[in-house]
C-alpha cells in the first residue's frame, strides 16, 4: 500500500510525525528507496535456477553453502539493479523532503529562486542535481561492474587471468611449478 501511495503525499505526514529535522528527511528518503531493492532482491532469490538448486540439494550442501555459492551470486545482478534504482530515487526523495520542510538545501534554493522568478539560478540548481545524479549512477555502475564481474565476459576473463597468475606464482613459491 505504501508503494502505491505518492511519496509527496506521505511527506507532510512523516514531517508531522518526526518533525522538521533530519529524521523526517531520512524517513522520506528511506520510504522512497526501500521498495526497488526489496522487490529486486526478492525476485532474484525466487528466480534461482531450480535445476541448480536441486543439484546443490543432491550434493547435500548446507543452507549457508547454497546461499553463498548459488543464491547470492544468482541474485546479485538483480540486487544491484534495485540498488541503482534506489540511489536514483534517493536524490528525488531528498529533494521532495527539502521542498516540503527545510530551511536550507538545494530543494529550498530551487523553491526560493523560482518564487523570486530567478530562473537562471534555479536552473543552475537543477543542473547541479543532475550532475550529482549522474555521478551517483556512474558510481553505482562501476560498483556493479566490479562486484558482478561474471556478467561481463571481458571482465570475467580478466579476473580469471589474474587468478591464474596468482595461482602460478603461489605454485612457484612452493616449488611445484
Amino acid at each position: 500500500m505504501i508503494e502505491a501511495t505518492p511519496r509527496i503525499a506521505i511527506g507532510p505526514i512523516v514531517i508531522a510525525a518526526f518533525g522538521f529535522g533530519w529524521t523526517s528527511k531520512i524517513v522520506i528518503v528511506m520510504l522512497v528507496c526501500f521498495f526497488a531493492p526489496f522487490v529486486n532482491t526478492l525476485n532474484g532469490i525466487i528466480n534461482v535456477d531450480r535445476d541448480q538448486l536441486d543439484m546443490f540439494r543432491s550434493m547435500r550442501a548446507t543452507r549457508l553453502q547454497t546461499f553463498r555459492k548459488l543464491i547470492l551470486p544468482e541474485a546479485t545482478p538483480e540486487i544491484m539493479a534495485g540498488l541503482r534504482l534506489a540511489m536514483a530515487s534517493a536524490l528525488g526523495g531528498a529533494l521532495v523532503a527539502e521542498f516540503i520542510a527545510s530551511n536550507n538545501g538545494v530543494g529550498k534554493l530551487i523553491s526560493t529562486y523560482t518564487g523570486n522568478l530567478n530562473m537562471a539560478s534555479a536552473f543552475v540548481c537543477v543542473l547541479t542535481l543532475s550532475a550529482i545524479g549522474f555521478f551517483i549512477l556512474r558510481g553505482m555502475e562501476w560498483i556493479d561492474r566490479w562486484l558482478v564481474f561474471w556478467t561481463d565476459r571481458d571482465r570475467t576473463e580478466a579476473v580469471g587471468r589474474k587468478r591464474a597468475l596468482r595461482w602460478q606464482n603461489a605454485a612457484k613459491k612452493e616449488g611445484r611449478a
